[in-house]
């Protein structure tokens, strides 16, 4: 199963992204396959294994909420699915679509880090 509707993200414009202001910035409906984001959907990592954060408060948002945050580190136990869509997203084509987007020299080191809110 792939995750990433790759036919979205190639019609998106590099250029278009980099322009936004006040950083770049980009909406992406329907970025995930319809098969890949209801697995994803149904097969969320427990709770338990989020930080709460309270009264978090945004640069932009002017009102604080509550948050469940996960910082994914290597190994950690989220399930299947999401084991798999990680997997998806450390293969080249993510890279490149990352690079391509961010104008990211092939050359230069590409490190990922995954974060859910």
């Amino acid at each position: 199963m792939e995750y990433l509707n790759r036919a979205i993200l190639a019609d998106l414009s590099a250029a278009e992204f980099r322009q936004r202001r006040p950083y770049p910035w980009i909406d992406i409906p329907c970025s995930l396959t319809t098969e890949g984001f209801g697995r994803l959907r149904t097969e969320l990592p427990d709770s338990s294994r989020f930080r709460r954060i309270v009264f978090a408060k945004g640069a932009h948002e002017g009102v604080g909420h509550d948050r469940l945050s996960l910082h994914y580190q290597q190994g950690m136990a989220i399930g299947e699915a999401w084991d798999d869509f990680l997997a998806e997203l450390r293969r080249p084509y993510y890279g490149s679509f990352i690079r391509r987007m961010c104008g990211v020299p092939h050359q230069k080191r590409l490190l990922l880090t995954f974060e859910w809110y």
